[in-house]
């Protein structure tokens, strides 16, 4: 694994913990919801109720297949609850697809479920943007990649503010390193790393990068 990669795959995981940070509490309220059956009378909060118990348990039942290695048949499933459930586990099973997909070689089938997630309504922003940066950083190592416009796409999530500034940042960093413009990406990890509001791992990682860059 060379730096690049090893770069990407750090920040894959940091990303994935906050995914998972924010999403699992509506897991388990889905799964209380299961549990505890329909307890309130409103027929709306009954009806509502229910359709998070199903979508809970459609879910489940897809990660099942999925570490069953029924490929095929996870992927159907999780393409019904994109289609059919509400947002949050519509989320879920976008970003389950994306990285099945990933995992499994399918980059350009990756790509796609990043990007449906990136542009779908109803979304959390949080989360269209983190699938921005998923998919941008699947798409600059394929052959042929429009390295600049893929640095295009992620200028507004570096904003003051945005939730994946810091990610966005970092990976136009890699993109500079990826076109040999070292002075650049070293210009862009040292401003991370001289941000306090910056992850304390990613800082110790970028510096680590550009002290590299200064050889």
């Amino acid at each position: 694994m060379d730096l690049i990669d090893e770069i990407k795959e750090d920040l894959r995981s940091e990303q994935m913990r906050q995914v998972w940070k924010n999403y699992g509490k509506l897991i388990m309220a889905a799964i209380a919801v299961l549990v505890l059956g329909t307890a309130l009378t409103s027929g709306y909060k009954q009806y509502s109720q229910y359709r998070a118990s199903n979508d809970a348990a459609l879910f489940d039942q897809a990660v099942d297949l999925a570490d069953a290695k029924k490929k095929d048949e996870a992927l159907k499933q999780l393409a019904q609850i994109a289609d059919d459930a509400s947002s949050g586990y519509k989320t879920l099973a976008l970003f389950t697809q994306a990285s099945i997909k990933f995992k499994d070689g399918d980059k350009k089938g990756a790509i796609e479920a990043y990007d449906q997630l990136a542009n779908a309504g109803g979304i959390d922003p949080m989360y269209r943007e983190l699938a921005t940066i998923d998919s941008v950083s699947i798409q600059m190592d394929m052959e042929g990649a429009n390295l600049d416009g893929l640095s295009k796409r992620l200028e507004p999530l570096t904003a003051t503010g945005r939730p994946w500034r810091f990610s966005a940042l970092e990976l136009q960093g890699l993109i500079a390193m990826q076109k040999g413009d070292k002075e650049k990406a070293k210009n862009i990890f040292d401003r991370i790393a001289k941000d306090e509001n910056s992850p304390v791992s990613m800082r110790m990682r970028v510096q680590r990068v550009a002290t590299v860059l200064s050889y």
